[in-house]
């Protein structure tokens, strides 16, 4: 099965907000994402390409914001959600979203959020009903 090869300018028609962006960044930013959060090889859990490609576009744009912000948003050194602002003597709070384990930081752009809501199908567990092993064969091979 092939895999996703990174388009930089289908990632821009579809993510016009990083233009600020260069090219090589975002390359660097697809290869890491293939690297360390999505299977990018034939033993992928997501089979279907075009929806493993729109997964990297949205981790890309994920990590694009976290790094270098867009030209809607600059990127912050505050991580989470602002939950306060103040003026006079300037003070801001801010805390992250109540996920579970991981999606704390994917939680943090409204891109990693499109992501992980994305790959819910892909983080259940698949239960087999059956015996607890181990299990014993019968003389004729069967298990019992």
């Amino acid at each position: 099965m092939p895999s996703v090869v990174f388009d930089v300018p289908r990632f821009r028609t579809r993510y016009p907000e990083f233009e600020n962006v260069a090219d090589a960044q975002l390359q660097a930013m697809f290869d890491d994402a293939a690297a360390l959060y999505l299977n990018n090889t034939e033993t992928s859990f997501v089979t279907n390409l075009a929806a493993r490609e729109s997964l990297f576009m949205m981790l890309v744009a994920h990590m694009a914001q976290l790094g270098f912000g867009s030209k809607t948003a600059p990127a912050s050194p505050l991580a989470g959600r602002v939950t306060s602002v103040s003026e006079g003597s300037v003070s801001i709070s801010g805390d992250a979203p109540a996920l579970p384990g991981t999606a704390v930081w994917f939680g943090l752009t409204k891109y990693g959020i499109a992501y992980w809501q994305a790959t819910a199908p892909w983080r259940t567990m698949e239960y087999r009903a059956g015996r607890s092993w181990p299990q014993e064969r019968t003389r004729d091979g069967a298990w019992r």
